[in-house]
């Protein structure tokens, strides 16, 4: 028996019957003699549902987290970003905030979303894909449309919201991903900050409009999730990060040693070579299947006399090590290094680490001088 996400979803979240949906899905539960009576077949529709919905759900929860860890590591790298997504669709109704999270990553990291329904043009039959039963009322055969619809409804959102294109319903693979590699030819950043932020959890809707009497078509995201009075109360673990950067006090919640030293570049200028040394012992490390997990946060920068800011540079290091590499690594330490290019003079080096298990930070400063 095989139940869409989509018709899974509806199914779960209408117990109550003649609910279309719980009757298309009893229809599909019947075709495969799951069914005693009504009663029980309304009972396994119902469980197979949620079954189906949950599975679901965990499948677009991780396509999500690793578009947020692709999104981070594009952040880092130099000149246009352009992330091109090619998938067949994942449902996100139920998951609309951790959906929202990856765009305000994408639009803070400046990385641009493309978007390719790898299913082209849409060549099933009615009822659906090969080997399903076609749907037996016009109920069920709506909700297919709508199944369709709504597994591309993330990557539609996803292209929209960060001024990509989304390539849909068209066999012409070579030209979609050739187009999707371009940049646009104009492309805007809009920033909002609302002057009462609701921390109401919900979702908040946006428009964007043109004054001028020319026609263009307008690509903007529909809107956001303001956070929740605890979320409002309880700062992220890069707003952290961020907030520690513009201290000047030492922190040692991990422990890390910072050292730096002055090389001039061919060029002539001044570029300052900073390296971070990690003692892992102390970290907590998550456990995935034969593996240990963690995250190391690197930020770097330069304060002038008057406090303020001349440079600095982001990175990280993502770790899943095996017991060998990591029982080597645990023995050793890590190292992270950045470099961070500035004119001769007197500064301020900032130096704060992240690990990404706890959040746990370790921050420094110390005066460094240019010749």
């Amino acid at each position: 028996m095989r139940l869409g996400p989509y018709l899974a979803y509806q199914a779960s979240t209408e117990h109550v019957q003649p609910s279309p949906a719980v009757q298309a899905a009893m229809g599909h539960v019947a075709a495969c003699g799951l069914c005693q009576d009504e009663n029980s077949c309304c009972d396994t529709a119902i469980a197979e549902s949620e079954s189906t919905l949950i599975a679901a759900e965990t499948y677009s929860t991780q396509t999500l987290l690793a578009l947020r860890r692709v999104i981070r590591y594009l952040g880092q790298m130099p000149g246009r970003r352009i992330l091109m997504l090619a998938s067949s669709g994942f449902l996100t109704v139920t998951l609309q905030a951790q959906q929202d999270r990856v765009v305000d990553d994408a639009l803070r990291a400046g990385v641009m979303i493309n978007s390719l329904d790898a299913k082209l043009l849409e060549t099933e039959p009615v009822g659906g894909p090969l080997g399903t039963p076609p749907p037996s009322t016009p109920a069920e055969h709506q909700i297919t449309l709508e199944q369709r619809a709504g597994l591309n409804d993330a990557l539609a959102t996803l292209a929209d919201a960060t001024g990509g294109e989304f390539f849909h319903n068209n066999n012409d693979l070579s030209s979609a991903l050739s187009k999707m590699a371009l940049e646009p030819e104009l492309r805007y950043v809009l920033g909002f900050s609302p002057e009462k932020m609701e921390t109401d959890g919900q979702f908040h809707t946006l428009k964007v409009e043109l004054t001028s009497t020319k026609h263009f078509n307008i690509q903007a995201r529909k809107g956001y999730f303001a956070p929740t009075k605890e979320e409002a109360s309880r700062p992220t673990q890069e707003e952290k990060l961020d907030r520690e950067v513009t201290k000047s006090e030492s922190l040692a919640e991990l422990p890390a040693t910072v050292t730096s030293h002055w090389l001039k570049s061919s060029a002539g200028s001044a570029e300052l070579s900073v390296t971070v040394h990690v003692d892992l012992k102390p970290l907590s490390f998550q456990k995935q299947k034969d593996r240990e997990v963690q995250q190391l946060n690197f930020v770097v920068a330069l304060f002038g006399p008057n406090g303020n800011f001349v440079a600095g540079k982001q990175g990280e290091i993502d770790r899943a090590l095996k017991d060998d590499s990591f029982a080597r690594l645990e023995a050793s330490g890590i190292n992270g290094s950045l470099d961070l290019q500035a004119p001769a003079g007197s500064y301020r080096l900032r130096t704060v680490t992240q690990e990404a298990v706890t959040g746990k930070l370790a921050a420094s400063s110390q005066p460094v001088i240019f010749r």
